[in-house]
């Protein structure tokens, strides 16, 4: 073995390597626990509608993701921490829907690589 060879080896292991811390360090920070609040909300229509709540959603309160739908009639937020319901309430009320049942839960989110974990 000559010394260009030792160099591809040892070069080779370094990329691995980071390749592994890499991957560890997207898991461990996607792997943290949010809140899920999910907002039962009459009124809403169509996909405009779904729109019209979601901004109004993300002009009131600082969040990570939400989604309305109008077939569910429900809005489901995922924040790093604990909404101030009521006054999110009363925005979405103010622009004609109708806030109904609140729900929120801590979850795991699972992040790029949660298939991998049990």
């Amino acid at each position: 073995m000559d010394i260009r060879e030792i160099i591809i080896i040892i070069l080779t292991a370094l990329v691995v390597i980071s390749i592994i811390t890499a991957v560890k360090k997207i898991c461990s920070t996607e792997n943290t626990k949010m809140i899920k609040t999910v907002m039962k909300i009459e009124g809403m229509r169509c996909g405009m509608c779904e729109a019209h709540v979601c901004d109004v959603i993300r002009k009131s309160t600082y969040v990570k993701k939400v989604t309305a739908s109008h077939v569910k009639n429900e809005a489901v937020i995922e924040s790093e921490q604990h909404l101030d319901t009521e006054a999110l309430k009363a925005a979405i009320e103010n622009t004609g829907y109708k806030v109904g049942e609140i729900t929120e839960e801590e979850y795991k989110k699972k992040g790029l690589f949660g298939f991998l974990k049990k």
